[in-house]
């Protein structure tokens, strides 16, 4: 295919319509062939935009002599570039020019003057861009090369649309956690805290009771409150209710009210939190506490939306969505006949278990970072150091991410440096060797090599364990503790 000449005067060129251009007019040139495919396959592992276009421009400044190069991209606008990248330093390029590359989808080449070409990043009708190649020496720039970088740029679009997409998914993906933690003020991305969020999405479009569960500190509040930024009563009371801290001959007055004269000191009536909360949810923590009376009561509500004030016998009727959360288990409880089965039940309608924290330790390293925002007031840290995260990621967290969250404001406050160190870390963390190895972590073979190596630094300092931890970078409690652990090993 012959290579059409420009109409324009003021500057002699060729172009070459994309449209129509395919390899075969590349025709037999094998050494343009070789460069092409080193090209094609050079592209074939990006992922990210930007490491396409800094690839790109290297690939094809080794096998095109030009001197400087831009790649223009356009936004939704397709008549307008929204983003320019360079070889090196920017530089002024003729967007009238590229414009009209783009637009005709002809792929342009000097012939006199100064050599540049100019090409469209297209994909089938979608056009991304052009790229820019130019060299000040006239005559430089050929044929071969102008073939060759016409077909790059075909490559480089295929590439470049990909690349597009996987930001753009990448983009949602963090706007989507950026809601959740808008909506649900919780923090994580691990598969079972997207189990989470999954059944937080179904169970907040509906009415249904919910029971959730989980160890102490894992955010069965947060949860709750998730359910209801998310349902059609989240402008409606939100009462929350902490079983466990009221006293048992009182829960019955709190939950259900009272009336005047039902027992000594009950000097007028009182509204109860369900009362409180018609119209709207009620959430009550740790409903495994409850008393066999307030049981009863509870799943007159659930099954009737319905109950009396204490020392009353008139019927109130409520519109009350029950949400409850236990660190206990109920079935256990059950079996023991401290829980009624039938309360249980209707409880249970909709399950959510929350994960504790060992359970999702990928969360870890986000929920620090997440930690370190919120308590800015308190100090600002540029980060955590490699031994302190490997700390944090090896231990067992009983207290699951509210431990997590009072270790961070801890070290914020003892610590003094840019960054989370060890020792700002509490003495338990720090009993932890900070390469994850633990005592039942290592093999026999590894482990008695330990022993043998602190026993025998302990005989060189003369027993002296700070000495011995500081030699072997140990913390001096785990010292301690693995040379308690040994004695009673042996006796």
């Amino acid at each position: 295919m012959k290579p059409a000449p420009d109409n324009d005067t003021s500057r002699s060129m060729v172009k070459v319509h994309v449209d129509r251009f395919a390899l075969f007019d590349i025709g037999s040139d094998l050494e343009v062939i070789r460069k092409l495919l080193a090209i094609r396959f050079s592209l074939a592992g990006i992922y990210t935009t930007e490491e396409l276009l800094k690839l790109f421009f290297d690939l094809i400044f080794g096998v095109i002599p030009a001197t400087r190069g831009a790649i223009l991209l356009v936004g939704r606008n397709p008549e307008q570039f929204e983003f320019m990248t360079y070889r090196d330093e920017p530089f002024e390029v003729d967007l009238e020019l590229a414009a009209q590359v783009l637009r005709d989808l002809d792929a342009m080449m000097s012939t006199e003057g100064a050599s540049f070409i100019c090409a469209p990043l297209r994909v089938f009708k979608r056009k991304y861009g052009v790229v820019y190649l130019e060299n000040p020496e006239p005559g430089t720039l050929t044929m071969s090369h102008f073939r060759l970088f016409i077909a790059a740029a075909s490559f480089a679009a295929v590439t470049l649309e990909q690349t597009l997409n996987s930001d753009r998914l990448e983009n949602e993906n963090q706007l989507l956690h950026e809601e959740i933690d808008r909506q649900y003020g919780i923090v994580g991305d691990s598969e079972c805290m997207a189990e989470v969020y999954r059944i937080i999405r179904k169970v907040s479009a509906t009415d249904s009771t919910v029971l959730i569960g989980g160890e102490s500190g894992t955010g069965k509040e947060l949860a709750a409150r998730a359910i209801l930024r998310s349902s059609a009563r989240r402008k409606r009371p939100f009462i929350e209710v902490n079983c466990a801290a009221i006293m048992a001959t009182l829960i019955e007055s709190e939950l259900f009210g009272h009336e005047k004269g039902a027992f000594t000191g009950a000097d007028t009536q009182k509204i109860g939190k369900i009362e409180a909360a018609d119209g709207g949810t009620i959430f009550l923590d740790e409903i495994g506490e409850l008393t066999p009376a307030a049981q009863a009561a509870m799943l007159r509500v659930l099954q009737e939306q319905q109950f009396q004030r204490v020392g009353g016998t008139r019927t109130v009727q409520v519109d009350v969505r029950v949400i409850a959360a236990t660190n206990r288990n109920l079935k256990e409880r059950v079996q023991e006949g401290s829980f009624r089965l039938d309360l249980f039940y209707r409880l249970n309608v909709i399950e959510l278990r929350m994960p504790s924290l060992t359970q999702r330790r990928d969360d870890i390293p986000i929920l620090t970072n997440h930690f370190l925002q919120k308590f800015r007031g308190v100090r600002v840290v540029s980060g955590v150091t490699p031994k302190a995260r490997r700390m944090l990621a090896a231990y067992p967290w009983p207290g699951n991410v509210r431990e997590l969250q009072n270790t961070i404001e801890r070290a914020l406050v003892l610590g003094s440096s840019k960054f989370i160190q060890p020792e700002d870390l509490p003495a338990e963390l720090q009993s932890k060797p900070p390469d994850d190895a633990t005592d039942d972590g290592l093999n026999a073979k590894d482990f008695e090599f330990k022993v043998k190596l602190i026993e025998r630094t302990l005989m060189e300092t003369g027993g002296n364990v700070a000495k011995a931890a500081r030699i072997l970078q140990l913390s001096k409690s785990y010292v301690h503790r693995l040379i308690r652990n040994e004695i009673v090993k042996r006796t």
